[in-house]
């Protein structure tokens, strides 16, 4: 069993507000944490990576090399957290992720181009896949779940739809 701390997003938040600050009380402020809690924090995140991140000089602090790479590392990781939850609440509303779309060559041409407009105005999260095929070839593929919806001139031939 490995006995090592787990690194945590916390820790990796303060490392970079102090990579930012370069000061132990204002990375605490940015944080908002306690400086001791902060002081904590790094400690506990050095110990986990068996490495010193940061010396204190007498203006504050600098980053040891490895410090200012895993700060950049962390940076990196903050910035995919967020944008996992903007993701996230996107989706929650039906913003985000892909439509898999099929579409008649018959329809197609005359409907997607306001369609995929439509969609880069508002700049969502929702991307757009589009598979071009006969009525009946896209109706089997949808019955197998490879689109989420189709885009045809005819009802569909099965009850199932």
């Amino acid at each position: 069993m490995n006995s090592r701390p787990e690194v945590t997003l916390k820790q990796l938040h303060c490392l970079a507000a102090l990579a930012e600050a370069r000061h132990f009380r204002r990375a605490a402020e940015i944080v908002g944490i306690s400086q001791p809690s902060l002081s904590a924090q790094i400690q506990n995140l050095e110990s986990a990576l068996r490495i010193r991140l940061v010396d204190r000089v007498r203006a504050g602090i600098s980053l040891t090399p490895a410090g200012r790479e895993i700060a950049e590392r962390a940076n990196r990781m903050i910035a995919e957290e967020r944008a996992m939850i903007d993701f996230a609440s996107a989706a929650t509303i039906g913003l985000a992720g892909t439509i898999r779309l099929g579409a008649a060559p018959t329809v197609g041409p005359y409907l997607l181009p306001h369609i995929v407009s439509s969609l880069h105005r508002k700049d969502s999260g929702l991307g757009l896949y589009v598979r071009e095929d006969a009525p009946h070839s896209l109706e089997q593929d949808l019955a197998r779940g490879e689109h989420d919806l189709l885009l045809t001139p005819l009802a569909p031939s099965s009850a199932d739809f």
